[in-house]
């Protein structure tokens, strides 16, 4: 539903944004940012767009 599409996700700190490019093994989410991809592997994503 997601894999494609913009979203923001918040880590470290600050909301980041990126694209979602597929799972992995475990099933973690792999985010591709403007600084490199980044696995979630729990927590809450929101569509590019969507309210905070």
């Amino acid at each position: 539903m997601v894999l494609g599409k913009r979203v923001r996700f918040y880590r470290e700190g600050a909301w980041q944004s990126g694209r979602a490019v597929g799972l992995d093994g475990d099933g973690c989410l792999e985010v591709e940012t403007p600084s490199g991809a980044v696995l979630l592997r729990a927590g809450e994503i929101r569509m590019e767009g969507e309210p905070i």
